[in-house]
């Protein structure tokens, strides 16, 4: 009975080992989904990205169109697609951060000239992004803070490109957009005449607010031409307040982990804001 013992013991040191692995590799799916926003976002053009990536590994990407990052996070939860990519400040309970991978400028543009800062969006039409989206959420709390909400102004519920458009025939004042600058609406809005950029004079404060809040902001600089060094887009230097993506998952197997971290490296090594 003794001489039974060490064999089973060291019987169970083999098979243990072996389970986990195979356990771990049923989980390694050979086609996986990802959560994005809409097709004029940084979230679907880095998405493209991935898809190329996982295809070099023997993986499909299936791209999933969702109005945002709440939406997104919730088809996430609902182990209805693996991966997303998460706005900053629109967190949900139980998605797991595998990473930040860019800052995402909150970009305040309007077609008066009459306004300079948040506080003069009382009583205009602003376009706040659609339900489900992170734009949303966030534009509605900057507002509050400036003392401007949906009874002394017209908060609008509309996709990006449908903003962009009533903007630029006036049919609204000012929208908001949480986006980085590259693969975004961004570069078309910088270069649409009579319509400008808000540059965040009180960051600072705002900044301070929000960390009350357990809400992390952070101050970027968008430089005088960045855009266009010949046409002078834009013509000042802009301070921003910004958000982060962060990529996210709910239920993946280790292995999926590393290989999502390593194609994010590649994907997110470019240099942003």
């Amino acid at each position: 009975m003794k001489s039974i013992k060490p064999i089973i013991f060291f019987l169970l040191l083999f098979i243990l080992p072996i389970a986990y692995i195979f356990i771990d590799s049923s989980l390694h799916k050979e086609k996986i989904k990802m959560a994005v926003g809409a097709k004029d976002g940084t979230y679907y053009q880095d998405a493209l990205e991935y898809q190329v990536e996982l295809k070099k590994e023997g993986i499909e990407l299936e791209i999933v169109i969702t109005k945002g990052s709440e939406e997104a996070q919730d088809m996430l939860l609902d182990s209805k697609v693996d991966f997303t990519f998460v706005q900053g400040g629109t967190e949900k309970e139980r998605v797991l951060a595998l990473a930040n991978v860019e800052y995402e400028p909150i970009w305040i543009f309007y077609n008066d000239e009459n306004i300079t800062e948040l506080k003069d969006l009382k009583g205009k039409k602003i376009a706040i992004s659609q339900k489900g989206s992170g734009i949303r959420p966030t534009a509605i709390e900057l507002l509050n803070l400036a003392g401007v909400n949906g009874f002394n102004s017209t908060y609008k519920n509309l996709a990006n490109n449908e903003a962009l458009e009533q903007l630029e025939k006036k049919e609204i004042d000012a929208m908001f957009y949480v986006a980085s600058p590259y693969g975004s609406l961004v570069p078309k809005l910088m270069m649409i005449p009579d319509i400008n950029l808000m540059s965040f004079n009180k960051s600072e404060s705002y900044k301070q607010f929000f960390i009350r809040r357990d809400k992390n902001f952070h101050i970027v600089h968008l430089y005088a031409n960045s855009f266009d060094i010949i046409k002078q887009i834009p013509k000042t230097k802009h301070t921003l307040l910004a958000t982060t993506a962060t990529l996210a998952t709910y239920k993946c197997s280790d292995d999926m982990a590393r290989l999502m971290l390593q194609i994010a490296t590649k994907v997110h090594s470019h240099v942003g804001i």
